[in-house]
């Protein structure tokens, strides 16, 4: 079976940067769990590897 074709859930990871004034913002951004790349735009199947994500049932996803 090809490992593209099973769904995996996509993991989240957490990353800060400088905002206004000195000011620490975090972000929780989607990576996929089998490229390591970060689709944007919730996107599935990943645009670098080819692999079916599943977001959480509240994430608009892009098709």
């Amino acid at each position: 079976m090809n490992k593209k074709n099973v769904i995996v859930d996509i993991e989240y990871v957490e990353e800060e940067v400088l905002g206004i004034g000195d000011k620490a913002i975090a972000y929780m951004l989607p990576k996929c769990p089998t490229c390591t790349n970060y689709p944007t735009y919730n996107i599935n199947p990943c645009p670098f590897c080819g692999q079916l994500l599943k977001y959480p049932k509240h994430v608009k996803v892009e098709e």
